[in-house]
């Protein structure tokens, strides 16, 4: 599921289907960061639901650019057993600039690396054809830094009380019954209308 927020929301309610933790500094933002439409998506990057949305979003991503800020917020599940390394993978590699490459990259690999057992391998060689430094990497995705990046998006998924992966939020409010991308995109479509 995805999550949107806009930027100027407090927060901190707490209630289901409101966004408990508003964006700020810490998360993950592509698009434009200060816009008043912010898609938060909760997603986990071992989940069959989240690989299928991947494409969609970045259609929209693609469609939408500037005017919509996208945010990606980690909640690995805990059924999922190669899920939080992949979301610290992630983290690591945008410490040197490539997090959404190589969240691509992990959405379009999902099956190779799903079950493996020498994920650690697979995750570095995928570093690696980024041209990513592959010490800094490996150092990074180990810290307790991107660990608590991690565990600080999970939790703030835990706060607004979201039922799985992937869910949405726009503007703060949670998005439900979502079928594809015509639905998403209806959604921004009324957000960015409501701009005053």
């Amino acid at each position: 599921m995805i999550a949107l927020l806009i930027s100027n929301q407090s927060g901190n309610s707490g209630v289901a289907g409101d966004l408990a933790v508003p964006v700020g500094l810490a998360d993950r933002i592509r698009g434009k960061a200060d816009s008043k439409v912010i898609l938060v998506e909760y997603s986990d990057f071992q989940c069959p639901a989240c690989r299928f949305w991947h494409p969609i979003l970045e259609g929209l991503y693609q469609d939408y650019g500037d005017r919509v800020g996208f945010v990606l917020r980690h909640f690995p599940l805990s059924q999922h057993k190669n899920a939080q390394l992949m979301a610290q993978g992630s983290e690591a590699a945008g410490q040197q600039g490539k997090f959404w490459e190589m969240s691509s990259l992990l959405f379009e690999k999902q099956k190779d690396w799903e079950s493996a057992s020498n994920v650690r391998d697979i995750l570095t060689g995928y570093a690696v054809s980024l041209g990513l430094n592959k010490e800094k990497f490996l150092a990074d995705m180990d810290s307790s830094e991107i660990k608590d990046k991690v565990n600080n998006d999970s939790r703030s998924g835990s706060l607004s009380k979201i039922p799985g992966t992937p869910t949405f939020f726009l503007n703060g409010k949670e998005l439900t019954n979502l079928r594809g991308y015509e639905d998403i995109k209806a959604a921004l479509d009324a957000a960015l209308s409501n701009i005053k």
